[in-house]
């Protein structure tokens, strides 16, 4: 297969974005397509080409995993300006959409490039070529621009670059967004089909580890911090979208609390202002760390007791900082300046790594500090530890390249499986996450309804609500939910080790397991020896030599047919592989359920055995292995 990837930020970029097409490329590769990227020469940020490269209309590289890398001029904007920003998506939009037009006609194209010009122009030329196209939305446009008051939200402009957004989006074989409310907008405003919208965050371009506590420590000592401060820090561009200068006013307001510090690391067009506005006001308290080396970061943001992420008016709405991941991995809390119900104030309030205050708003960032500021230290950890677990579990490589690579290999099998003329559409995967305690109540309904009749269904909601979050509270538990349209849709539920599993399950809740088994007993009594041995289901996992244990997976009916299955069992599988396991198994009814057993043979399973329960059902045990390549 051939695949295109334009790509307006390209690795050695530090950009997060620049990374995700990196990794897309390369995973491509090693999966044996051919893969063609046009990139601008790496510039960003500063605006000046990266040394060794020099300003030329075209360079052709091959990276060592047999990519070819082919980068087109492009105008550089030094200056967050509407017009030198449009100067700069505009050059690379013509350079890549005459390089996309060369060239033997791909299979498919991934588009990740600068909203709307840069986007639209390559987008055209790859279409005109009748080329199947995934497009990357990293900030909506021109909804972006509004919130930065850099154009009217209802002006002639707005709704003209609105237009040709939709125009895109109903071109692109599927649309890959980086937030959930990103999706809804595009389903809402530009008429486009959910089923074609996926949810893949970006992820980390550096490593997951923490910063050691000895190079913090001696990172704050050498900016004077004392030991006993609270060190706030911000890392980042400091540019009118970040509105540092709302942390400034935050820290007149705290010239009375001397326990508070501030730290700004970054570079950008607004931090002359901000170095001024502390320096007028006698700020000493605050400190500015220009420009910031990326070797540094570790240690920058380990430095801190609270990581702060201001933005500016109704931005998160149309944007999600990248600078989140790399907070949460640092493993600190995080305070937040967001609108509310934004994406962004949805990542820390869902994750409960920190704390949401109004944007634009000194006087509550200053009020939430000094209460961060009387926390103990394992209080604050505490709040760092859930973020990063957050990010580790939904921000990596590791969990969103596979689904990134999913969705444009599927794009090219659409486009040659159906025919000419007729609609592309692929099912989206973009409800899957991780199962929450809230979730529990509506995945119990979801099985009562998807297995109408069954053994466990028959012993009533209280006794699955407490198998489900016997799962989630389980340290081996995995669990998933997928949702379409808000609602959620289907799950899927596991362990990473069964053998013992179900002895803690019934060890710790073993009174709360028999009262509500009561009523189930009272309408059905001869049920009474069948509980008693699917309790001691431990019998049935010293049996199998898997230790992974997919032990319940449902779809509404509703929802049938759509792939939600086998995405919910791909992303069972990555987590248990990321997990350690290197065997899974699930078990099924053998007889009158051959849709069932086809569905898992198609996605790789296999059975090892075929057995007998105590009723007289027989059942096969499929297995799967996890390659190392998972892990």
């Amino acid at each position: 297969m051939r695949v295109t990837i334009v790509s307006c930020v390209y690795p050695p970029e530090p950009v997060v974005s620049a990374r995700t097409s990196s990794d897309l490329a390369e995973a491509l590769r090693r999966r044996g397509h051919d893969v063609r990227v046009i990139a601008s020469f790496p510039h960003r940020p500063g605006g000046r080409v990266f040394p060794p490269y020099r300003r030329r209309w075209r360079l052709l590289e091959t990276s060592p995993d047999g990519v070819s890398i082919e980068r087109v001029f492009g105008l550089m904007s030094r200056s967050p300006r509407l017009l030198s920003r449009l100067g700069e998506a505009l050059s690379f939009g013509l350079t890549s959409a005459w390089a996309a037009r060369r060239g033997p006609r791909p299979d498919v194209a991934y588009v990740n490039s600068w909203p709307l010009a840069g986007t639209g122009l390559a987008v055209a030329a790859l279409s005109s070529r009748g080329v199947p196209i995934v497009v990357s939305v990293q900030d909506v446009y021109p909804e972006s621009l509004a919130s930065q008051g850099r154009i009217a939200s209802t002006g002639l402009l707005a709704r003209f670059l609105t237009r040709i957004d939709s125009a895109i989006a109903r071109r692109a074989a599927a649309i890959v967004v980086i937030a959930p409310r990103f999706g809804e907008r595009y389903a809402a405003t530009r008429g486009v089909d959910r089923a074609r919208v996926h949810l893949v965050p970006n992820w980390s371009s550096g490593g997951t580890d923490e910063a050691r506590a000895g190079d913090a420590l001696a990172f704050r000592r050498g900016l004077g911090v004392p030991d006993e401060a609270v060190l706030a820090v911000f890392g980042g561009n400091v540019n009118s979208g970040a509105s540092v200068e709302t942390l400034v006013a935050a820290m007149k307001a705290l010239r009375d609390d001397p326990r508070l510090h501030l730290l700004v690391a970054g570079e950008g067009s607004e931090l002359d202002r901000c170095v001024r506005a502390a320096g007028e006001a006698g700020l000493e308290r605050v400190r500015f760390l220009s420009p910031w080396p990326e070797a540094q970061t570790a240690a920058v943001l380990g430095s801190a007791d609270v990581l702060l992420l201001p933005t500016h008016g109704r931005q998160p709405m149309a944007s999600v900082p990248s600078k989140l991941i790399a907070y949460f991995l640092a493993g600190r809390p995080v305070v937040a300046l967001a609108a509310p119900g934004s994406d962004l104030s949805d990542w820390i309030a869902g994750s409960g790594a920190g704390w949401v205050v109004p944007p634009d708003d000194p006087a509550s960032l200053a009020e939430r500090l000094r209460t961060v500021a009387s926390l103990t230290s394992a209080e604050r950890a505490e709040r760092g530890a859930r973020g990063r677990a957050t990010a580790l579990r939904e921000m990596t490589r590791e969990a969103n390249l596979p689904k990134l690579v999913g969705i444009v290999e599927a794009a090219a099998a659409d486009e040659r499986s159906r025919g000419p003329g007729k609609p592309v559409l692929l099912v989206s995967d973009a409800g899957i996450r991780s199962m929450r305690p809230e979730d529990v109540d509506a995945v119990v309904g979801l099985h009562v309804r998807a297995f109408p009749g069954f053994f466990l269904s028959s012993l009533g909601p209280a006794f699955l609500r407490l198998l489900y979050m016997g799962i989630l509270s389980d340290p081996g538990g995995l669990a998933c939910v997928a949702e379409r349209d808000g609602e959620l849709c289907g799950f899927v539920a596991g362990v990473l080790e069964q053998r013992g599993f179900y002895s803690r399950l019934i060890r710790r809740r073993k009174w709360r397991f028999a009262a509500a088994s009561v009523p189930a007993l009272l309408r059905r009594p001869r049920i009474a020896l069948r509980l008693l041995r699917a309790l001691r289901a431990p019998a049935l996992a010293d049996e199998s030599s898997a230790s992974a244990c997919l032990l319940s997976i449902a779809v509404d009916p509703a929802s049938e047919g759509k792939g939600i299955g086998a995405r919910l069992v791909g992303e069972f599988c990555r987590r248990a592989s990321a997990g350690g396991a290197s065997l899974l198994c699930l078990t099924t009814d053998r007889d009158a359920n051959e849709r069932t057993n086809a569905f898992y043979g198609r996605l790789g399973f296999t059975i090892a055995r075929t057995f007998q329960t105590p009723e007289g059902r027989a059942m096969n045990e499929f297995r799967i292995v996890l390659p190392e390549s998972r892990r």
